[in-house]
């Protein structure tokens, strides 16, 4: 789960909150927006394509001319005309050429697709990082990370697009949550408080889900000793600099 504070980023004890499987978001399959070429570019030295040392890139562009450039063709290095508008094009030996509109327009073999006049190889997910949140995806051939509905493009990664907690109407004795695991959230949430717990400190050893209450590292349980504000049953205390209660994980009190 990434959130805030008081619906910001949450920060450190990020790495906590991955297990939880929370609210399922509609058309998993959709993805709202393209993270940017610069974006995409220089997080590993190749990423398996042709043609820019196989970076990926995901201009509007590009992305045209690669999602018209990926369809098949018969022949494999031949062009369509031997003058006019494809004089001298060659489609990099890997399609055909057509005029189209006045402009010559290469059709791809499968495996490659157009990038201009040429035909360059399709790239790969392998060794491509994206940030928060987004995932890489092969779009018209060209390797490209994409947000998850509700996220907008930040370097390779993905935030929010909007803050659904500034709607929220939480209890004084509550905080909202933005998002977990990815998705769009907004929920009120209860507080608590276990830093009086040496175990639960946001610095301890968070490799496990649940912590309990103690003068030590303890992940099996019970609790020793009792948190100054402890969560209902269920549930745990997220060490957060703003402290709240969820679902089977973080600091369990006595």
């Amino acid at each position: 789960m990434s959130g805030a504070e008081t619906g910001h980023s949450l920060g450190a004890a990020q790495r906590k909150i991955q297990p939880m499987k929370i609210l399922p978001w509609a058309g998993a399959t959709a993805f709202l927006c393209v993270v940017s070429a610069s974006a995409c570019q220089g997080t590993v030295g190749s990423h398996g394509g042709g043609g820019s040392g196989g970076q990926a890139t995901t201009s509007t562009t590009q992305a045209s001319a690669t999602s018209s450039g990926s369809t098949t063709a018969s022949a494999s290095s031949t062009t369509g005309a031997t003058g006019g508008t494809c004089a001298g094009v060659t489609c990099g030996g890997h399609g055909t050429c057509s005029a189209q509109s006045g402009q010559p327009v290469c059709t791809c073999v499968p495996g490659y697709h157009a990038m201009g006049t040429t035909c360059v190889a399709d790239q790969t997910c392998a060794g491509m990082q994206c940030g928060n949140c987004a995932t890489c995806q092969v779009m018209g051939g060209v390797a490209t990370c994409v947000c998850p509905m509700g996220y907008q493009p930040q370097g390779n990664g993905c935030v929010l697009a909007t803050d659904p907690c500034a709607t929220a109407q939480c209890g004084p004795d509550q905080v909202c949550v933005p998002e977990a695991h990815c998705q769009p959230l907004g929920a009120c949430v209860d507080k608590c408080d276990c830093s009086n717990c040496p175990s639960c400190a946001p610095t301890s050893d968070w490799s496990t889900e649940q912590e309990y209450c103690d003068t030590q590292v303890n992940t099996q349980g019970p609790a020793t000793m009792k948190c100054n504000k402890p969560c209902g049953g269920g549930q745990g205390c997220l060490p957060y600099a703003q402290q709240f209660c969820w679902p089977l994980e973080g600091c369990f009190s006595q």
